[in-house]
């Protein structure tokens, strides 16, 4: 496998392994791959909610044919819908997790955990990327630190 495969499957496992209330928080957990946030937010509206999206978003090299990495980064886009309307979706309530409670969990999980035997990630931003008055989607953006 590659650096890339091996580093989404290892922030997949860490947010399938998140539970909440002794269920899974997501329903849905997998990676994916294609830069127009259009086609990602298009795909969570089709999985089952709450999901979570790994995308392996920046992976820049030191200059021109060099094989070092010096920056790589993962983006994990969680997506929530809700019927209930706008303060559910965002707070949840005793059968449904919010974002807001989704949000926490994968930080919790993923800030500071070590991937790809000796690297760890750091958060960096979190951001709306998508809301009306039954869907959220977050997008949590991780640095993937040089060698621990």
């Amino acid at each position: 496998m590659s650096e890339l495969s091996d580093l989404e499957a290892g922030v997949v496992t860490l947010l399938q392994n998140i539970t909440l209330g002794g269920r899974p928080a997501f329903a849905a957990v997998r990676g994916f791959a294609d830069p127009d946030r259009r086609w990602a937010l298009s795909a969570l509206a089709r999985e089952n909610s709450p999901a979570a999206f790994v995308l392996c978003t920046e992976r820049t090299r030191t200059g021109v044919g060099s094989k070092r990495v010096t920056r790589l980064y993962v983006s994990v886009l969680i997506g929530n819908r809700d019927l209930g309307g706008e303060d559910r979706v965002r707070l949840g309530d005793a059968e449904h997790p919010g974002s807001f409670q989704l949000l926490q969990s994968a930080m919790q999980a993923l800030d500071g955990a070590v991937v790809l035997t000796n690297r760890r990630l750091v958060a960096t931003e979190e951001q709306v990327i998508a809301a009306d008055d039954r869907r959220l989607v977050y997008e949590q953006r991780y640095y993937v630190d040089r060698p621990v």
